[in-house]
């Protein structure tokens, strides 16, 4: 998928997203890490915002499909997705290294890796909807 993406605009601009993807990564999963704060006591936090994102979503669907496509909103639409899935990241990074409310055991470690490759491709797709610049 991210090649399909990709495909879309001029590879500058890829590599860009691509840096600001390794690097918001390296920030967010350091501060996961380091913070004593627990994130994985906020799930019923990361539900409720996920669930505004997905109305969000929809609103955006509905004001692309009936008003056409604004720039402003998308780059909005990316930027939230950007946030969110950036504390996505830090919570399954907190539950993959273990020593909070809740962990993933030993055996999990497909399901901790999936988590983190999901939670950094979204990432990525949001940071190019958020720097859109199509050819």
């Amino acid at each position: 998928m991210a090649g399909v993406v990709s495909c879309f605009h001029r590879v500058n601009y890829i590599l860009f997203c691509l840096i600001m993807t390794a690097g918001v990564t390296l920030c967010v999963s350091l501060a996961a890490i380091a913070c004593p704060i627990d994130i994985t006591k906020c799930q019923f936090l990361l539900a409720v915002l996920s669930i505004i994102f997905l109305i969000f979503s929809l609103v955006c669907i509905i004001v692309f499909v009936c008003g056409g496509y604004t720039r402003v909103l998308h780059a909005v639409y990316g930027g939230v997705g950007a946030v969110l899935f950036s504390i996505y990241l830090a919570y399954d990074t907190q539950m993959l290294i273990g020593g909070h409310r809740y962990e993933l055991s030993p055996e999990d470690y497909i399901v901790g890796a999936m988590d983190l490759f999901v939670d950094v491709m979204e990432i990525f797709f949001s940071l190019v909807a958020l720097f859109n610049e199509s050819e």
